[in-house]
């Protein structure tokens, strides 16, 4: 736990010092003078309860930073084992703080049953922390109680607009327990509205350092999947058992038909149809449980494409590929389930950035993983990290659950679209030469392209994912210039035209990667019947000397009754109605008339546009 503070607080260390021998005057109760604010760089001034908590503010305000607002109703569960990896996720979400992200911080915490939650958490950690980390998260708790003080006050006064759950919280018997033990202070002090952007501000801190998030702190992260209704889930299973199987799966309504838990069903059900449950003796109950956590793992950054919704669509999209070309079959039962493993957590924690603005950013997680797919190293992470709390894959044998991660690392960090051009290349490749393709390389290439698909599925599907994308690129583009940063290419709003950005994608992207694709995939199955052809017909051929004497014998009663010679019998063993040919039957490419349609229709609205 320590490293999940290192980084924040060996900053506040030395500031926290240079504060305190420039005020050392500050005292318990006293505010500090204009003079005195101005000359240390800050604008605004704040009246609190004790001299640390004043430090500790002022150097929050002189950091000048916020965190992006975390929504109420997501319930989450932050574990010590995995709690390093999601603070340094939060940080990197750190950009130019303002007075209205203050507001959106205080609308995070809506209840005081939320707070105390908070503050559970942060007692929990402090006695795993060092005596440095527990004075940042005391001085958080103290805040704490100045934020439910202000709650109580504006509830009973009514000049706090309507929030859930707030209304009767006044009364509730764990608000007068929490607020009796810590002795608030319920009386009137000047600046309410500075003292409450304040708290706010020290919720959000609190929320991030304790590892949780706002909302309901469950124990047990299956119950947002109990909670769906039975016949929800027979909903789920008719549109599994009708739609699993198609091209163009329309996620976005399998989301809404699954109460946001596509990626969970999916996967249970892929398992389940390819009987890996029994294969590997994986716990159904503690998957499910995994399969939650993986979905608020891709929600913790709200994003608008790389969210559970996109791992869904990639798993299954992975899946069809594997099962319509019949590479299922080809490879080994432990292969199928680490590329399908793989395909599901292949952008958990996604921080709706790519990997451009972490290195040009100097983000933690660059530091981290040295500018080297730094994204895609912290998915696998990330993933790994939550297996050593909730691991269904518990009853492998330990050659097994090596060569499952050896697998999927290889697949998601094959995601990098540093690594495409070189992909295509390596396929087209071993279409010249079938002993060129490795096993490896191939399920690399079925993940990468499943990451891609968007343009490959049918328009109204492929212009939403479109959309989608666009604005997460928007969005990384806004904080690249509030940060001072060139503005990424696609993700500039005010310079970016939309129909060539996506002819061009399709162009020189997708379809090269998807041609390669299926012609490897082609050379690899037509190889493999061949070979099965050529080993059925030898053993055909023995087969035939071994019952001679039964094909003489009817061609006796044929000849009637007289024994034909051994030359005539071979002479009609060796006709065309008794020979094999062998053919093989290239596999489905659906995406290639979607990318025609998807390319034209884009070509259509640049004209459009241009006229």
């Amino acid at each position: 736990m320590g490293s999940c503070c290192a980084k924040t607080v060996t900053a506040s260390r030395d500031a926290v010092a240079k504060l305190k021998a420039k005020f050392p005057k500050a005292k318990h109760g006293q505010t500090w003078s204009e003079s005195e604010s101005r000359s240390s760089g800050w604008e605004n001034q704040y009246e609190v309860g004790t001299q640390t908590e004043e430090i500790v503010f002022q150097l929050m305000q002189n950091l000048n930073t916020r965190l992006l607002p975390m929504k109420h109703g997501d319930t989450r569960q932050r574990t010590d084992s995995n709690m390093s990896t999601w603070c340094h996720a939060s940080q990197v979400t750190l950009v130019g703080g303002r007075d209205s992200s203050l507001k959106e911080a205080a609308g995070s915490a809506k209840s005081f049953e939320e707070v105390l939650s908070v503050i559970e958490r942060v007692q929990d950690i402090c006695g795993r922390v060092s005596v440095t980390d527990q004075v940042s998260l005391l001085c958080s708790v103290g805040y704490l109680r100045d934020y439910c003080v202000f709650l109580n006050e504006q509830h009973n006064k009514n000049k706090m607009r309507k929030r859930s759950s707030v209304e009767d919280l006044g009364n509730h018997s764990h608000v007068k327990y929490w607020m009796t033990a810590y002795a608030g202070d319920t009386q009137n002090h000047r600046g309410g509205s500075k003292r409450f952007k304040k708290m706010a501000m020290a919720v959000k801190m609190a929320i991030t350092l304790s590892g949780g998030r706002t909302g309901s702190f469950s124990s047990n992260s299956a119950i947002g999947l109990t909670e769906v209704s039975s016949e929800t889930k027979e909903q789920c299973d008719q549109f599994l058992e009708q739609n699993l199987d198609e091209w163009n799966f329309d996620q976005f309504r399998f989301d809404r038909i699954s109460c946001n838990h596509g990626l969970t069903f999916i996967f249970k059900r892929i398992l389940e149809e390819n009987k890996l449950f029994r294969e590997f003796s994986i716990d159904a109950r503690e998957m499910i449980k995994y399969c939650l956590l993986i979905e608020d793992g891709y929600r913790l950054h709200k994003n608008t494409y790389h969210n559970e919704i996109h791992g869904a669509d990639v798993l299954q999209t992975a899946y069809y590929i594997l099962k319509s070309t019949k590479v299922a079959k080809w490879l080994s039962n432990l292969e199928l389930l680490s590329l399908l493993f793989a395909a599901m957590i292949h952008d958990v924690q996604h921080t709706g950035t790519n990997n451009g603005f972490h290195v040009q950013s100097q983000s933690n997680l660059a530091m981290l993983y040295n500018d080297k797919s730094v994204l895609e190293n912290h998915h696998v992470s990330t993933a790994y990290s939550l297996l050593k709390d909730v691991n269904p894959f518990v009853n492998m044998t330990p050659a097994q659950f090596k060569s499952m991660r050896s697998i999927v690392v290889d697949c998601v960090l094959a995601t990098d679209m540093a690594a495409h051009f070189q992909q295509v290349s390596m396929l087209k490749n071993t279409t010249i030469d079938v002993s060129l393709i490795e096993r490896q390389d191939l399920m690399n290439s079925i993940l990468h392209c499943a990451d891609i698909s968007g343009p490959s599925k049918k328009w109204d599907i492929h212009h939403e994912w479109t959309g989608l994308l666009m604005e997460e690129f928007f969005c990384q583009g806004d904080q690249e210039r509030e940060l001072g940063l060139a503005v990424s290419p696609l993700c500039d709003r005010h310079a970016i035209n939309i129909p060539n950005s996506q002819i061009g994608f399709i162009s020189y992207i997708t379809v090269p990667a998807f041609t390669a694709l299926g012609d490897s995939i082609d050379a690899v199955m037509r190889e493999k019947h061949e070979r099965k052809f050529l080993e059925d017909s030898t053993n055909f051929g023995g087969a035939a000397l071994a019952s001679m004497a039964r094909s003489r014998s009817n061609f006796r009663d044929m000849a009637g009754g007289q024994m034909p010679p051994i030359e005539d019998v071979y002479e009609a063993m060796q006709s065309p109605a008794a020979v094999s040919v062998f053919h093989y039957r290239p596999i489905k490419r659906p995406w290639d008339t979607h990318f025609k349609e998807n390319a034209d229709r884009w070509l259509s609205m640049k004209t459009e546009e241009e006229e």
